[in-house]
């Protein structure tokens, strides 16, 4: 009795988290380019702005994703990033103007950028070590984000400064419930010594060691991830221009973005079942193709399409996402897992998001939101394709091998 007293209270310790990684952000995240755009700042400079935050991705978040397994210390890393977010988000109202926004923004993005990772290690770890359902603890994302979000774009039309004040004090709260987790977390993976961890950051290591995958496949499904990322991350900074663009309400914005989470809910539910049956490597495939008919959807400049591609967030982004977090926990070298995760994090919040929103700037000021959408939705289908060629080689190449050895 004790001990399913201990899961439950542990499970809904997670599930909460879980939703607060997303109801911070929601305060931000969907809105950025809307509020910059508000200020006066052009496709480019919002562009470059926007992909500030994958750069700390790339530079930054990999440092607390290594801190965090050297040290064990999970919980109080992820609680002292959270409260870093919190903190930095209200730079935003010290001042005005680009280069103001780039450096509040730099600020916000070093400690922001490793909370997705640095939940998702502890989500899986813990979800398994208590026999508990990722997917079922992924959905407190899913609803948070679908309720605050569409709060937030009914706030965005009146008071649009109090969402940062808002996402702070999301931050805040998550760096509380991080506190609340069970000790053991800081005590990181099973079977990793703590005379092992010490010093390990200024340890140099064997290329055994180096190593952080324990298949070759990780290039496939990063590779993929990071296709994935590049036209999601396309879509979520530019959507909410495309929506003030076609003479929609600021609040639309808030509205499509729940419906993109809502779409969520029936993956979560089904997904563990069907990833079993498939394969993660077929899903991500998929998804990635069905991102490329979203990304179409979107670019006919109808809301009636904007709805259509936003419902298809559950087959295109949460797929990639519970496949990537999935296989990587399976494939991961013991003591490895933050770092795994902060691998993908790096490629999807950092590289993806970079090209993503410097890029897509470019495109946008060139082509137009309509022709941008539907250039991007064409660049996702090549990569995919070519990356589905390159693995049907190698799985052949592979197939070779095991029967040239089974015939020696």
């Amino acid at each position: 009795m004790e001990k399913e007293r201990s899961t439950r209270s542990v499970g809904l310790n997670l599930f909460a988290i879980n939703a607060f990684v997303y109801i911070a952000m929601s305060m931000y995240t969907p809105y950025l380019s809307a509020f910059l755009q508000s200020e006066g700042l052009s496709a480019s400079q919002i562009g470059i702005l926007l992909a500030i935050g994958p750069f700390a991705a790339l530079v930054i978040q990999p440092l607390w994703a290594r801190l965090s397994d050297a040290t064990g210390k999970r919980r109080l890393v992820f609680s002292l990033v959270a409260l870093g977010a919190s903190a930095m988000m209200l730079t935003t109202y010290i001042g005005e103007g680009f280069w103001h926004y780039f450096l509040t923004i730099f600020l916000y993005a070093c400690f922001a950028n490793a909370i997705i990772p640095l939940s998702d290690a502890i989500l899986v770890s813990e979800a398994h070590k208590y026999h508990l359902n990722y997917s079922t603890l992924r959905m407190g994302g899913t609803i948070g984000w679908s309720i605050t979000v569409y709060l937030g774009g009914l706030l965005m039309n009146r008071h649009p400064n109090y969402l940062f004040a808002l996402g702070s004090a999301g931050y805040l709260l998550l760096c509380l419930l991080g506190l609340c987790l069970p000790r053991h977390v800081d005590q990181g993976e099973p079977g990793v010594m703590k005379h092992h961890r010490k010093h390990v950051l200024f340890q140099r290591t064997t290329g055994e060691e180096r190593g952080i995958f324990t298949s070759r496949e990780f290039i496939f499904v990063l590779g993929l991830a990071f296709i994935s990322q590049l036209g999601t991350n396309f879509n979520g900074s530019f959507l909410g221009m495309y929506v003030m663009q076609i003479g929609q309400p600021r609040s639309t914005i808030g509205l499509l973005n729940m419906i993109s989470s809502l779409s969520e809910l029936p993956i979560l539910i089904l997904i563990a079942r069907i990833n079993k049956k498939t394969g993660p490597l077929k899903l991500l495939f998929f998804a990635c193709f069905m991102l490329v008919l979203r990304l179409f959807c979107v670019s006919r400049g109808l809301l009636g399409t904007f709805m259509l591609g936003q419902a298809m967030q559950g087959l295109t982004y949460m797929i990639v996402h519970f496949c990537s977090v999935s296989w990587l926990y399976d494939n991961v070298k013991e003591g490895k897992l933050s770092q795994a995760q902060s691998i993908l994090a790096m490629l999807q919040l950092g590289l993806a998001s970079i090209l993503g929103n410097i890029f897509g700037g470019r495109i946008v000021e060139a082509l137009g939101l309509q022709t941008a959408y539907t250039a991007v939705s064409g660049a996702v289908f090549g990569l995919t394709a070519l990356i589905l060629a390159s693995y049907l080689i190698y799985k052949s190449g592979e197939k070779k091998r095991r029967l040239a050895q089974g015939g020696v």
